[in-house]
């Protein structure tokens, strides 16, 4: 562990508490509005390599916060899938 390992896993950890606020916020409203489906697996995608791309330079703190933010954002899409588009009035 280093200092720019703690340093990337702050950051991480903390995208990944927006990403679990997100989904809560979907899961209360029970359907989602202006946001892409792709665009939320893209993103899903990216931050699971990142999660695997730390663990492999060394980096637990900044794998651990890519994973979870990674989990986070799967967990978004499918309930994406699950709910649907919210109509907006």
């Amino acid at each position: 562990m280093s200092t720019p390992d703690l340093i990337n896993g702050a950051i991480e950890f903390a995208g990944s508490l927006a990403a679990w606020v997100n989904l809560i916020t979907l899961w209360k409203d029970r359907g989602y509005a202006g946001i892409s489906i792709p665009v939320m697996a893209f993103f899903a995608g990216r931050s699971l390599w990142r999660g695997y791309f730390y663990w492999h330079l060394h980096q637990p703190i900044s794998g651990t916060g890519g994973l979870s933010n990674g989990l986070a954002y799967v967990f978004f899409v499918v309930l994406m899938l699950y709910f649907g588009k919210k109509e907006i009035a």
